[in-house]
């Protein structure tokens, strides 16, 4: 097994070794949230405290362009398997790589890269999936404590995972 732990992830979906689907996600966007959010809403976002904990409010997928670059990596991939893109649970420095191999049971690289809030995400280039086996792998990581219970919902919803692009914030 090779894992590879960066604090920079790599400046687009085909550095992460599989050819993943990259979205646009305007509720991501820090101005157009900025200009739709109350001042109670942007304290709270500010402070880390504001999160509706619905998929529906989480904002629509759509094709990225020039003005609106990809703010999201997904699991879902151009030739229609998933390559897990996880949001795991745990700090960045303190969790153990070979546990979550081991529950994921695939022993291929895997890449750990720091998300803004400290936490991890994990990119399993070589790890491919069809949906079913997706959803049971999530299952696991669950019950393994890796993943929460809401984002695995949210994931069953749009039918892939989705990890923020490096430097997007979550603002919502």
């Amino acid at each position: 097994m090779s894992i590879t732990r960066t604090a920079v992830a790599p400046p687009d979906g085909h550095l992460i070794g599989s050819p993943r689907l990259a979205w646009y996600n305007p509720k991501l966007d820090p101005h157009i949230a900025a200009t739709k959010m109350t001042a109670k809403m942007r304290a709270a976002v500010m402070n880390g405290t504001y999160d509706d904990g619905t998929p529906r409010n989480s904002g629509d997928l759509e094709t990225p362009d020039r003005d609106h670059p990809a703010n999201l990596f997904s699991s879902l991939c151009a030739d229609g398997a998933h390559r897990p893109a996880l949001d795991i649970d745990l700090r960045f420095d303190s969790f153990s790589p070979a546990a979550l191999a081991g529950v994921l049971e695939h022993r291929g690289p895997m890449m750990l890269i720091e998300s803004c809030s400290g936490n991890t995400h994990a990119y399993v280039p070589e790890m491919v999936c069809d949906w079913a086996e997706y959803q049971r792998v999530m299952e696991r990581l669950v019950w393994a404590g890796f993943l929460e219970r809401r984002y695995v919902d949210h994931s069953l919803v749009r039918g892939q995972t989705l990890l923020r692009v490096p430097g997007v914030i979550k603002v919502y």
